[in-house]
């Protein structure tokens, strides 16, 4: 496996089975690859995603992720992103809210479907299990507002500990994250 050194911030919205046996599709694929070094985004990607079966779009999948069917009609199939997924996510390290349970099995459902070798991550970091340690059980019912504020603290968090290691002073490293938490949210409140 090639050594690759970014962070995949991953994650999808699948359908919801309505019936015992029923598997998910994939409707949405959204990733952001994160140099730990720099602290900077290298890449994002993100595309709906048309099952081979539309009817799987059910009221309740729609309830649960706000994807209708009219949204995907043009939007490619798995298999047509299947090269560039499998390019943002093999070999490098995984994150994200409930990955380790949820979407990297459905990534690998996915591309079994289509007859193909799945991406492997070189670790994961699962903000679900972080959070279950502080809130208990109700970390999996949070609301995605919520979630991705706590996601953002959580990259902070990993770049932190991976950037401690790599420069000069405790402060430069400070200076690195308050920078890239003021990038992506427009503004920061100092708390200390």
């Amino acid at each position: 496996m090639e050594n690759k050194t970014e962070i995949a911030f991953f994650d999808v919205e699948t359908t919801v089975p309505t019936r015992p046996g029923q598997g998910y599709a994939i409707l949405e694929f959204g990733a952001i690859l994160v140099c730990p070094q720099k602290l900077e985004e290298i890449r994002s990607y993100s595309t709906l995603v048309r099952p081979s079966n539309p009817k799987l779009i059910s009221s309740l999948s729609v309830r649960c992720n706000g994807i209708i069917p009219e949204a995907v009609v043009s939007a490619p199939s798995f298999a047509d992103i299947a090269d560039t997924v499998y390019d943002i996510l093999h070999g490098r390290i995984w994150a994200g809210h409930n990955i380790v349970r949820f979407d990297c099995a459905r990534i690998r459902e996915a591309f079994a479907e289509i007859g193909r070798e799945a991406p492997e991550p070189k670790g994961t970091i699962d903000s679900l299990a972080l959070l279950t340690q502080k809130f208990g059980r109700r970390a999996g019912n949070m609301k995605v507002r919520l979630l991705l504020w706590l996601l953002l603290l959580l990259m902070m968090f990993v770049c932190f500990v991976l950037t401690f290691f790599m420069i000069d002073t405790r402060w430069q490293a400070l200076q690195i994250i308050l920078g890239l938490a003021t990038k992506h949210t427009g503004k920061i409140s100092y708390v200390f």
